[in-house]
């Protein structure tokens, strides 16, 4: 493993971590079983065994705009919509509201993984 990562040490000094445990053996031995994180015990450092890989945002996002339904739709139920065109990771409404109801409801859908031609068949099917 090369020197690059995080020292255990350094993840001692997190308050959440504390409260758990004070030694580094404990969190290397935590550690040993990860499929995403390795150790190495003389240095007791940590990394990732594959590299982070950023996803364009833009890439994974479709934003819906315009929804006059009554009631609003919740976050729960447009994630179960939006859940057939793939693993969704968040839902986040931004609501408009006029008199006692509301007037126009937006969203932003965010996709774990980016898709192809996602934005043309929820357009077609909405």
């Amino acid at each position: 493993m090369e020197k690059k990562g995080t020292n255990i040490s350094d993840i001692l000094t997190f308050n959440k971590i504390r409260a758990i445990t004070q030694t580094a053996e404990d969190i290397m031995t935590a550690l040993k079983e990860s499929e995403i994180i390795e150790t190495e015990q003389e240095s007791q450092m940590m990394r990732r065994k594959q590299p982070f890989v950023r996803i364009d945002d833009d890439e994974r996002t479709i934003y819906v705009k315009n929804f006059t339904l009554y009631p609003a739709p919740t976050v729960e139920e447009l994630t179960t919509f939006f859940g057939q065109y793939g693993k969704v990771d968040g839902v986040t409404i931004r609501k408009y509201v006029g008199g006692r109801a509301f007037k126009v409801i937006n969203a932003f859908t965010q996709f774990i993984e980016a898709g192809g031609n996602r934005r043309s068949s929820v357009a077609r099917k909405g």
